[in-house]
């Protein structure tokens, strides 16, 4: 429950603070501000984020109702944003670094190795994370399938918890 919780807050807070086309607004250069701005759709941006937030809503429901299906959309839709996530960010690399081509940005094969490492690395948190996030779903999947946690044994699981 406390991950759905934690995931409303941060869609809410990333809805409100969305700065992405005021930060493309006030790019200088004419032709990498109007790339910038053919691959960056704010109504996609905010359309994902309302999604996270029902998704987040429903898991947490889920959790409360112990209905495995619910929380497990939880777990779903965090494997598909981790996707998303690296195509539409190699979408926009790969629209800048061919904008940046033909305006001599660089000639060098390692500044391009380095983006493309920083990339990488990031796709790697970023499903590392995921996997993080979707751990206590998965787990909690597990338990209300096999019976151990229920609306009839949650009382009994709390106690043995050292959490609580």
């Amino acid at each position: 429950m406390a991950m759905s919780i934690i995931t409303i807050i941060l869609h809410v807070i990333n809805l409100v603070a969305n700065n992405s086309q005021r930060n493309i607004d006030n790019i200088n250069d004419d032709e990498m501000r109007e790339t910038m701005t053919d691959v960056y759709d704010p109504t996609a941006s905010i359309i994902l984020e309302v999604v996270g937030i029902i998704v987040a809503l429903v898991s947490l429901l889920g959790a409360v109702r112990y209905n495995q299906y619910m929380v497990g959309l939880g777990v779903v839709w965090s494997v598909i944003s981790s996707i998303l996530f690296i195509v539409f960010s190699r979408i926009a690399m790969n629209a800048i670094l061919d904008e940046r081509d033909g305006n001599n940005f660089s000639d060098s094969d390692e500044w391009i190795d380095l983006i493309n490492a920083t990339a990488i690395a990031s796709y790697v948190l970023v499903i590392v994370f995921a996997s993080l996030w979707a751990y206590p779903s998965i787990f909690l999947i597990k338990e209300i399938r096999s019976g151990v946690m229920s609306a009839e044994t949650y009382p009994r699981e709390r106690r043995s918890c050292c959490c609580t």
